[in-house]
């Protein structure tokens, strides 16, 4: 440098300071890319649909605007969308100093149906003004500020006096609407004498408070309610109060369809059973007579057109969960014949088996305004993120918000938890299981042995016994078809059964679902028993316990399960009870729902009868507490009676039913038998 001259000296100076200068200017360049970069597309988006406060569009020049990337270009370009805002996809958390340097980011939530909440960092100047607005309140452990629902826009008003170094993501249109301006006072003194007697006064109060809530919501909901609380009666309820709107349509699972025949033979005592028709075949055609028309889910699609000429004006789908999936058939289905009727009633204990997104179409179904756009709800409240991939909405966040909305606007859900006084300790039902073909009573041998005149003691005893056999393999079908609809409900249940085949059947259906089972028949040890009742009762994964009426019926406790299903009858009663008792015993939370699996003309026909006149006697007696007793059921088929037995004893039962069935018994555990049985 000593060499120099003092003009070069000041012209080196010089260039430096102008190279100082241009890196001082692309610096400032990179940071404000990577902020416009790093910000949520919604920091930009429209007014109460999710903007964030102190950057709306109305406020930024076409300089100012940020870029959108060039993903998400095409990505809209390609759905020929705008950027998702009216959910708002602001939700990303609080966010830190490192991310956004220049700009403190917030958002607001709903947290009751009349107070909404901040939440966002540390910001002194925003606490500043917080603590100038009236109905304020801080919430010391979420350490966030909440307010006066009502106070709504004064709130945001003095927050965007923030901008631009605080940006607040808005309540979404949803919310607004619903809360704010379009809020509508819902009757609560509903007069439900459209009801027929007989069926309110079945009604506990849990399930004539759901009806009304239906009714205010002017019919169109989704009953979430636990299992076990009565949904199907409550549907047909809200059905019967818009009787004058039919024809009815339920959609169920296949399992399930004559199960709702006989609901409505038992609580609706004003429907002709000639005029309910079942679709069993994609043949089938609706008659122009049918008032009630019953439907599996997998036969939706096929006979969409007659379904939807038809013009149902009332329509219940059971299991609303199997509408998940917009791209499905069913669900596709679905939408289209919900948006066609004027009342629908969508049940399903377990609306949302894994994520919320799964939730949308069911919603869109019952209000298709204001559930339009599946993108915008995956983002505010499945925190929806974009990959390499596209969107993902897998996640779930503003659960407590959407719980709120939806409780406003079409869902009501109670737990057994909530109304566990208003219900009994057990319940039993029937299930009516679909037969395939003939009835078994029309082609085996030993039924129509079991007719014939002059059969007695033993020789009828090992009849029955055999007709017993032919009934397991006759079920398995519909018992199977009913165990995979269940798990798909994700509770933990016992199933019970008596002949190894039978066991057999049901695991292998339980592993086709791929979920995590136990067994326990007579094959298994006392102390790999105990191990196993562990694992079921400790595992949440854990949702089936298959087991052997009579060698699993004591000394188990399986309480982590509420629901019981008899796959097979067993003609002691007392067997049975014992094995209810698994689940109902000390330790036992809930009410327990007892379902025990029927099929018309089989030997069930016999058993049924004999297993409720044998408990009535020792009742009777003093022997036991428990009469055993189930209400009446039958159902029609097209003109076809499968009517199931009265189920108490006729003159012609009494025969069987006074036998000595000692040794009948004795044979079941007779380990040399030739029957393989558990």
């Amino acid at each position: 440098m000593s060499g120099l001259t003092e003009e070069q000296r000041l012209r080196m100076e010089e260039n430096k300071k102008k190279a100082l200068a241009l890196r001082a200017a692309k610096l400032q360049a990179s940071s404000q890319a990577s902020i416009s970069a790093k910000a949520p597309n919604n920091f930009y988006g429209r007014g109460n649909s999710g903007t964030l406060t102190g950057t709306s569009n109305s406020h930024v020049t076409p300089s100012q605007a940020p870029k959108t990337s060039m993903a998400t270009s095409k990505l809209y370009q390609k759905s020929s969308q705008t950027p998702p805002s009216s959910y708002a996809s602001q939700d990303r958390g609080k966010t830190s100093n490192s991310d956004f340097p220049n700009v403190k980011a917030g958002r607001l939530e709903l947290i009751s149906s009349d107070r909404f909440e901040l939440v966002m960092d540390y910001h002194q100047p925003t606490i500043d003004v917080i603590k100038t607005l009236p109905g304020r309140a801080y919430d010391p452990q979420k350490r966030n500020w909440n307010f006066p629902l009502s106070d709504y826009n004064n709130v945001v008003s003095a927050l965007k006096a923030l901008k631009p170094a605080v940006a607040i993501g808005e309540l979404p249109k949803l919310v607004i609407d619903t809360f704010l301006k379009q809020r509508i006072t819902y009757k609560t003194d509903i007069d439900l004498s459209p009801i027929q007697t007989s069926m309110r006064s079945t009604l506990m109060d849990f399930q004539v408070e759901g009806v009304k809530y239906a009714v205010s919501r002017g019919g169109r909901v989704l009953i979430a309610d636990d299992m076990g609380l009565g949904k199907t009666i409550q549907a047909l309820a809200i059905a019967d109060f818009y009787h004058e709107e039919w024809p009815l349509l339920i959609v169920c699972p296949s399992s399930m369809r004559f199960q709702w025949v006989a609901e409505i033979h038992k609580h609706l005592k004003n429907v002709n059973q000639d005029k309910i028709y079942v679709i069993t075949q994609r043949k089938d055609n609706v008659p122009d007579y049918a008032e009630v028309v019953i439907i599996s889910y997998d036969l939706t699609n096929t006979c969409k057109d007659q379904l939807l000429a038809k013009k149902f004006g009332v329509v219940i789908m059971d299991e609303s969960h199997h509408l998940k999936n917009p791209k499905a058939l069913r669900t596709k289905c679905g939408i289209e014949i919900l948006r066609a009727c004027r009342r629908c009633v969508l049940l399903s204990g377990t609306p949302v088996l894994s994520r919320p997104v799964e939730l949308h179409c069911q919603l869109m179904c019952i209000r298709p305004k204001t559930f339009n756009n599946s993108k915008d709800f995956a983002i505010r409240y499945c925190d929806a993120k974009q990959n390499k991939f596209g969107w993902d909405f897998s996640g779930s966040r503003n659960m407590k918000e959407l719980s709120i909305v939806l409780k406003e606007l079409l869902m009501i859900r109670r737990l057994k938890s909530d109304v566990l006084s208003q219900l009994p300790p057990k319940t039993r039902e029937v299930v009516i299981l679909e037969s395939s073909g003939k009835k078994l009573s029309d082609t085996s041998e030993f039924a129509k042995i079991l007719e014939s005149e002059g059969l007695k003691g033993l020789e009828k005893q090992s009849t029955l016994l055999s007709y017993f056999q032919e009934t397991a393999a006759a079920k398995t079908k519909g018992v199977v078809q009913y165990v995979q609809d269940m798990i798909e409900n994700k509770e933990k249940f016992l199933i019970f059964a008596h002949h190894a085949k039978m066991m057999d059947a049901i695991c292998s259906a339980v592993e086709e679902k791929r979920a995590d089972y136990i067994r326990i028949d007579g094959s298994v040890s006392s102390d790999i028993r105990k191990e196993l009742c562990n694992y079921f009762q400790e595992q949440e994964n854990c949702l089936v316990a298959v087991l052997s009426i009579k060698a699993a019926n004591t000394g188990l406790t399986l309480t982590a399960a509420r629901l019981v299903i008899f796959a097979e009858l067993y003609w002691n009663p007392g067997d049975l009870i014992q094995a209810e008792d698994r689940a109902h015993r000390i330790g036992q939370a809930d009410a327990v729902l007892v379902q025990y699996l029927v099929q018309r003309g089989t030997a069930d026909d016999k058993l049924w009868p004999l297993i409720q006149n044998k408990l009535d006697i020792l009742h009777k007696a003093g022997l036991s507490q428990d009469e055993f007793k189930v209400d009446t059921i039958t159902a029609k088929k097209r003109k076809e009676e499968i009517d199931i037995k009265d189920y108490f004893l006729d003159d012609d039962d009494m025969a069987l039913a006074e036998l000595d069935l000692s040794e009948l018994e004795n044979s079941f555990e007779n380990p040399e038998k030739k029957l393989r049985m558990d």
